[in-house]
């Protein structure tokens, strides 16, 4: 009822003054009942959990998890069985009597558990959650919450724990099974910190760029359709709903709650604006001993600076090459240290590209099944490390989420995901199929989003309908269904909650195979056009008469560069500030190579 009441240490107890009264002869029963009260929960760092201070600075709350109001008609209500005197007495230090528990649903229905996807529809980084927002009412904090009070009899049923008491389990359940693939797990690998410079857009997946859990987990990569925003939208303004005149009990006007395709708006964003170069540095990890000062102290030192990375592979672009092998220098450069100079200046970002260019790139537009099967096994049969060990080689193709993959193969909650020669082929032919019915693709930021419209290329990627289409993923989904009902449906498009497909709470989870995982790998050699072209023509000489004298077939192969036509705008010079000339022409073209065919060469 006031702020006197309000506890940030958790928990409720409950003062028994008449237990002196009960007779050794009787027992007690005790039922725990809730009136709608808010409660809420939170991380807590180690010393603010430790009530500590480091260097004087206390620790602090790192996240809301769930803010809400008591489950005050959730059934049942705690009730447990009969104590004697003797149990009350021997736990006169404290007994517990029932837990109410608020957490991320599992994908799996348990005993005590609900099922929910874990990172297709919702973002668990991003923890907070409106359940107005999310039709659950005020019996759940949103679709992948779960509100409960349950008994328990000691403090060992409150959480299901393994690794002597260091883990909980999550995944398919929270507990422990005998069923390998349906079981919980006390480690599971779903985002990576990276501990290496990135070279693929896709490994942007791993960033959490948004400040919503109305959102896929992995942004950057996937377009799937919104569970909260129509199908013919980016984004929309949600009007919360009144309870009982009011906005969830609270008294105050309702608010319009903005709410967006966030994947959408991402890759859009970046997918053709930005690349990774691989022209970076080389670090260590530092060496601090420990001391009170140890976190002011950088963690790690420069072996090999930008400056010199650029250097060397300038003057040796296939002995010293950069992160990304794929990258080679734009043509000759007359002055190396000027282009370093500039290159590595805080602006040089905005011109790595000017001097940069790939080698193979492959353009998405191809409709050749069998271009697109040598693109996809590209790592096959590739040997990489996990955990230190050695893994991969065989025939197989690897598509790892991560860059240091973690687990086995085909593991659905720690490991990484591989393909055959023959699914390889099957997703090669689905990937055409899917360029046929929506390209030309104009951009890459349109190659990897659904389409913006109410029908079947609105629901998600073009790759991402190849994979499905392909029939990837059975062997990851848990076949528990996810409840759309939970979601919002808008008023003015019925078709919303059929966005959550397929409804099965395994989609996104690491053993299923999504197209930011196949992008990962093929991001840095995409493109939606090419640049090298060849060109074949026929000429002839005739006489007065008409007749032929003289025939040639020549053949040229043509190259598009970074530089302008008119060389008075640098390659980097922004569209905007072209000159008249090269805001008509654009990029020079150069020829690379001229034959003469020979008579009978098509």
């Amino acid at each position: 009822n006031d702020s006197s009441q309000f506890s940030t240490r958790g928990g409720l107890s409950v003062a028994i003054s008449w237990l002196p009264t009960l007779l050794p002869s009787q027992s007690a029963q005790f039922i725990f009942k809730t009136g709608g009260q808010r409660f809420y929960i939170t991380l807590e760092d180690t010393t603010r959990a430790k009530s500590a201070t480091v260097n004087g600075v206390g620790g602090q709350v790192v996240a809301d998890i769930v803010t809400n109001t008591g489950p005050a008609a959730m059934p049942p209500l705690c009730q447990t069985a009969q104590k004697t005197y003797a149990q009350l007495k021997a736990n006169n230090d404290g007994t517990p009597v029932c837990v109410w528990e608020a957490y991320h649903k599992v994908a799996q229905v348990g005993s005590s558990a609900q099922a929910a996807d874990l990172v297709f529809t919702g973002n668990p980084r991003q923890p907070w959650m409106n359940s107005l927002i999310s039709n659950t009412a005020t019996t759940a904090p949103g679709p992948q919450y779960q509100e409960q009070i349950r008994e328990v009899f000691d403090f060992s049923g409150v959480l299901q724990v393994g690794n002597g008491g260091r883990s909980a389990y999550y995944g398919a359940t929270q507990a422990p099974s005998n069923q390998a693939l349906r079981s919980g797990r006390t480690h599971l690998s779903f985002f990576e910190i990276p501990t290496a410079p990135l070279l693929s857009l896709a490994d942007f997946q791993h960033a959490d760029l948004t400040q919503t859990p109305y959102s896929p987990a992995n942004q950057v990569g996937n377009s799937w359709a919104s569970a909260y925003v129509a199908r013919e939208k980016v984004a929309t303004i949600f009007t919360a709903p009144m309870i009982n005149g009011g906005y969830a009990n609270s008294g105050v006007d309702p608010r319009d709650v903005p709410l967006a395709d966030v994947s959408y708006l991402c890759n859009e964003s970046l997918w053709d604006g930005w690349f990774f170069s691989g022209a970076a540095p080389t670090l260590t990890y530092r060496n601090t001993p420990a001391s009170a000062n140890v976190w002011a102290a950088e963690t790690a030192t420069t072996t090999r600076d930008i400056p010199t990375v650029l250097r060397e592979f300038l003057d040796d672009p296939l002995g010293k090459p950069l992160r990304n092998p794929r990258m080679i220098p734009a043509g000759p450069t007359n002055d190396k240290s000027a282009l370093v100079s500039s290159l590595t200046e805080p602006a040089g970002c905005l011109k790595m590209a000017a001097a940069l260019m790939v080698d193979g790139a492959f353009n998405v537009n191809s409709t050749s099944v069998e271009a697109w099967t040598a693109v996809l096994a590209g790592l096959r049969g590739a040997n990489f490390n996990v955990a230190g060990s050695p893994a991969g080689g065989g025939s197989d193709t690897a598509f790892p989420r991560f860059r240091d993959p973690v687990g086995t193969p085909n593991d659905n909650w720690h490991g990484f995901r591989t393909l055959t020669d023959d699914q390889i082929k099957t997703l090669a032919q689905k990937i055409v199929d899917q360029v046929k019915l929506r390209g030309p693709f104009l951009s890459m930021g349109e190659f990897v989003n659904r389409r913006v419209s109410s029908g079947a290329l609105g629901l998600k990627g073009a790759l991402q309908t190849a994979i499905d289409d392909a029939n990837l993923n059975p062997a990851a989904l848990q076949g528990t269904p996810i409840t759309t009902s939970v979601y919002p449906a808008d008023s003015t498009n019925s078709t919303i909650r059929s966005n959550v497909a397929p409804a099965d709470t395994g989609v996104g989870i690491p053993g299923y195979l999504t197209q930011a995982d196949v992008l990962k790998s093929l991001a840095p050699v995409l493109t939606v056009r090419s640049d090298t072209f060849t060109i074949r023509t026929y000429g002839e000489a005739r006489d007065p008469a008409g007749n032929i004298t003289a025939t040639a077939r020549v053949e040229a192969t043509v190259q598009r560069l970074p530089d302008f036509l008119d060389a008075a705008d640098p390659a980097h010079q922004a569209v905007g500030g072209l000159s008249p000339v090269n805001a008509k022409f654009g990029r020079r073209f150069k020829v690379v190579s001229f034959r003469y065919l020979p008579t009978g060469e098509i």
